[in-house]
């Protein structure tokens, strides 16, 4: 009988180097060539294509009272080469604390949102497609906002807008797609909300919200009902304060997961916790981070296809290298300096490698670190059995349609699916009993951001795994 793998086991390839001088395994290889001059007081960042060039560039919010708070643009120049000095500024309300972007007016645009603690306000830059921006909108908030999410709770492919406060509560600002948001849809967070994340956690193709907290050792859970509403509350066990999160999937069963950055005081700092198909949560990991967690982030970044998670924090960044199954190989300290927050740790392909890079904000500046991981290409074909073969797509890269042909050599239930780089299953493109043939199948990505994605044969007999790349 033959043995059928998960999606991550697919792709796992063991390809560790050991660095002898120190007798501890060196599971990573950053190079720290940019430092961008911003004023002191980088708070966030958010990274995308400004001006069209189809590279991407970096936002940063910035609270400083000597010059005033505003947003850095930074725009890349290829191969993720960033000028030192910031392209443009812009002003914004008092004290920025999180950014975001989307294309909020159906302009093909992107465009900036920050929310805005003391003032209580969401702050809307309107791109100009060159790099620069325009308009200045606000939105009022009925409290003091803590961070900010860009997402689309119903499903109507119009940016929405969550953002948690001070006073226990999330609030949604559904996108009319002109650049204009409807009222605020309110909900009780569980407790004090210190982060979120959108993601769809049940496998029912709408988005759900996962909300941090600092003052309970849970997280809490809303589940869309399927018209953009979050009646549902489920509290989920974290084992310390789950202050930032970020869901995805660790251990490959299709099933979505999360980690959990604590802001408390003491060890095990980053927190792993695996979902099942009934919805149940149990903590797979525990590991120490440098000190305080301060922001948490999760990628693939040396190639291995298993999640990895950065953890930037009081003194550092660090990264804690996945096994695959929500536990930790070991872990890498990618920058140490006592007393500097790393507020804000951003993973991204910034020079066009199929490796993510790091955009660091920190107390004292932004850091950008490029990805030197060696690592294997994952196989064009794995575990090849003779009665099917999936072939490369193409074109590849593509934009936005690409062919995908596979062969059957005998009867077979066949699932062909896509997959983004966290295993969150995006789109299934056949389903279906098909007899002995080849077979050509188109997939649209337009609806999918640039990047690396995974499609995926299943039959009675295994799975195999391609990689295509859309550029837009």
């Amino acid at each position: 009988m033959k043995q059928k793998h998960s999606f991550y086991q697919n792709l796992l390839i063991v390809l560790v180097f050991f660095y002898i001088g120190i007798g501890q395994a060196q599971f990573f290889e950053f190079s720290e060539d940019s430092v961008l001059t911003v004023a002191q007081g980088p708070e966030a960042a958010c990274s995308a294509d400004f001006n069209g060039d189809q590279v991407p560039d970096l936002a940063v919010a910035i609270r400083n009272g000597v010059v005033g708070d505003h947003v850095a643009i930074f725009l890349n120049g290829g191969a993720g080469v960033f000028p030192a000095e910031p392209d443009s500024t812009y002003p914004v309300a008092y004290y920025p604390n999180g950014i975001s972007n989307g294309d909020f007016n159906n302009d093909q645009v992107t465009d900036l949102a920050l929310s805005i603690a003391e003032d209580s306000l969401v702050w809307l830059l309107f791109g100009n497609g060159d790099g620069t921006f325009g308009d200045v909108d606000s939105i009022q908030v009925p409290s003091k906002c803590r961070t900010i999410v860009v997402t689309d709770v119903n499903n109507d492919q119009e940016k929405d807008i969550v953002v948690p406060t001070e006073n226990m509560r999330i609030y949604i600002f559904r996108g009319n797609g002109n650049g204009t948001f409807a009222d605020a849809m309110e909900y009780a967070s569980g407790g004090s909300a210190r982060s979120i994340d959108a993601f769809d956690m049940n496998n029912d193709n709408w988005v759900d919200l996962l909300v941090g907290k600092g003052n309970a050792s849970n997280l809490s859970l809303l589940l869309n009902d399927g018209t953009g509403e979050f009646p549902n509350i489920k509290s989920v066990h974290t084992y310390r304060p789950p202050w930032y999160v970020r869901a995805c999937d660790l251990n490959g069963d299709e099933y979505p997961d999360f980690v959990a950055g604590s802001g408390s005081w003491d060890f095990d700092n980053i927190i792993t916790v695996l979902g099942d198909s009934a919805g149940n949560y149990t903590i797979a990991d525990t590991t120490s981070s440098i000190y305080y967690v301060a922001h948490i982030s999760v990628a693939d970044f040396d190639g291995d296809g298993l999640i990895d998670v950065l953890s930037g924090d009081r003194n550092g960044v660090l990264i804690a290298k996945g096994a695959g199954d929500g536990t930790f190989v070991g872990s890498d300290t990618i920058i140490f300096q006592e007393y500097y927050y790393s507020r804000s740790t951003i993973p991204v392909d910034l020079d066009g490698n199929d490796s993510d890079d790091i955009i660091i904000a920190r107390d004292e500046g932004v850091n950008v670190f490029y990805n030197n991981t060696i690592a294997a290409a994952i196989p064009q074909i794995i575990n090849t059995p003779v009665s099917f073969d999936l072939h490369q797509n193409y074109p590849n890269p593509f934009n936005p349609l690409t062919t995908i042909r596979y062969q059957l050599a005998q009867p077979e239930n066949v699932k062909l699916s896509v997959f983004n780089l966290l295993g969150q299953k995006i789109a299934t493109i056949v389903n279906a009993q098909q007899p002995v043939g080849t077979y050509t199948v188109k997939f649209d990505g337009r609806a999918l951001a640039s990047g690396v994605y995974f499609y995926q044969i299943t039959t009675s007999l295994g799975k195999q795994i391609r990689k295509m790349h859309i550029v837009k």
